[in-house]
């Protein structure tokens, strides 16, 4: 089985509302769930102001209609690092800082959703150990970002990467329909910029698009469709499995590129190699 979470980055105060109500009564119809990572406080007139009831009562509703689960996204997406660096709101950030942006932006949005918020999407999906530990600190139970760990981090989390982008999600799954016996893990990742009602012609996806893309994927019998706090609470959690792949990428071209690519894996390396071996002949 082939195991498939959606995440949607960046709703906030100053989003598209319009093109997220389009994208969770998409989700609606097709029964599939989605997480949902939303910003806590937007800059507004020069003003840092938290997302409001009005502003967040789409949200609320999706979320209360089982349609949405919430995770959060950072503070404000805005990002603290200089110009030579990667774009980041947390990495090299002090741990007393980033535990009070996380705790004042948690605030804001459980009062908003009035349910524990156990998720944690880092804006550009940056972050270094001292979020990690802050995160453990404070019971969150998932980090989903990019695939780097620190030397450092928690292992008290799990760590969910995203390994590909929604857009590319019908090819990725035909490449893993024969390795779908060692249950990967897909993480597709969506933004407001992938949709052509955000204001790009060229968006390389609308509305019309992805509802079909969802009723789709809601009656293919290899695809189990998973939140990412269910993900979370299973052993593909794991945060050694995340390891395992990166040091798979680190091996020899002649083996590593017997495996497809863009998903996560619960296996050691021989069964994976048998397997991508026996499927390549």
């Amino acid at each position: 089985m082939i195991h498939l979470a959606l995440r949607f980055d960046d709703p906030s105060a100053t989003s598209n509302r319009m093109l997220e109500e389009g994208i969770f009564a998409a989700a609606e119809s097709a029964g599939i769930p989605l997480t949902v990572a939303v910003i806590p406080f937007r800059r507004q007139g020069g003003n840092l102001t938290p997302l409001s009831r009005e502003h967040a009562i789409h949200l609320i509703a999706a979320q209360r209609a089982g349609v949405i689960e919430v995770a959060q996204h950072g503070y404000c997406h805005e990002s603290t690092s200089g110009e030579r660096q990667s774009r980041s709101e947390f990495m090299g950030v002090d741990a007393v800082r980033q535990t009070e942006l996380i705790c004042e932006g948690r605030a804001v949005l459980e009062t908003l959703f009035d349910k524990p918020i156990i998720g944690f999407v880092p804006p550009w999906n940056t972050f270094d150990a001292n979020t990690t530990q802050v995160l453990e600190k404070l019971k969150y139970r998932y980090l989903s970002a990019g695939w780097e760990l620190d030397t450092g981090c928690s292992p008290g989390l799990s760590y969910l990467p995203r390994t590909c982008r929604m857009t590319a999600l019908p090819e990725i799954l035909n490449k893993l329909e024969a390795f779908e016996s060692l249950d990967p893990v897909v993480i597709a990742v969506m933004h407001h910029y992938d949709f052509s009602e955000n204001g790009d012609p060229q968006a390389p996806t609308d509305l019309n698009r992805f509802k079909a893309l969802l009723q789709t994927l809601a009656g293919d019998g290899r695809v189990q469709i998973i939140t990412l706090s269910k993900l979370a609470e299973e052993t593909l959690a794991d945060p050694t499995r995340m390891q395992r792949q990166i040091d798979w990428e680190k091996l020899p071209w002649k083996i590593s590129s017997r495996l497809p690519k863009n998903a996560l894996w619960n296996q050691g390396w021989l069964n994976l190699f048998v397997r991508s071996v026996f499927h390549s002949l």
